[in-house]
């Protein structure tokens, strides 16, 4: 199954409000990706873009990163030490934006906490609409990509899990 509903009542608006607390804090509001763990216990807000990019170009194994980097996201901490997931990440569309079709290493769960009907993810063809308020395992291991076609930022918590 390419995607498959794992958590309902997430909290979303309390994500957001830390995602937004963050971004102004931290001054990172034209950042489209945000770390939210570190391969390392010492990390701190400048750490923000330690596990972005790709794969190859990480300093670390993937799976090493799984210590918080913001202290003040505790519901966000939260739900991604429940979930067991690592290399943590805020990941921003932009309106009337598409990412290009790519395999990850790892499957990945989805905590969508700002989106709208015309945000889709699709995934070997199947197309998907992740609403806001759940918590999904996606199967990013099989060629898929993102579509923001509205006028607003589509923002995801975004995981990697292992299977």
């Amino acid at each position: 199954m390419d995607v498959r509903l794992i958590r309902s009542e997430i909290d979303y608006e309390g994500i957001l409000k830390e995602v937004n607390f963050i971004r102004r804090k931290y001054n990172l509001e034209i950042e489209n990706q945000i770390s939210l763990q570190a391969p390392t216990s010492d990390a701190n807000p400048r750490h923000w873009n330690c596990s972005i990019g790709k794969l190859n170009k990480l300093s670390y194994d993937e799976s090493i990163y799984i210590h918080p980097i913001f202290k003040e996201m505790p519901l966000t901490n939260h739900y991604i030490n429940s979930l067991n997931a690592f290399r943590c990440r805020i990941m921003i569309s932009d309106p009337k934006a598409c990412m290009s079709m790519h395999r990850d290493a790892s499957p990945r769960i989805h905590i969508p906490v700002k989106t709208n009907k015309d945000c889709l993810m699709i995934i070997d063809n199947n197309c998907y609409n992740l609403e806001v308020g759940n918590c999904y395992f996606t199967d990013t291991t099989k060629h898929h990509t993102a579509v923001n076609a509205s006028r607003e930022n589509r923002i995801h918590i975004i995981g990697c899990v292992n299977d």
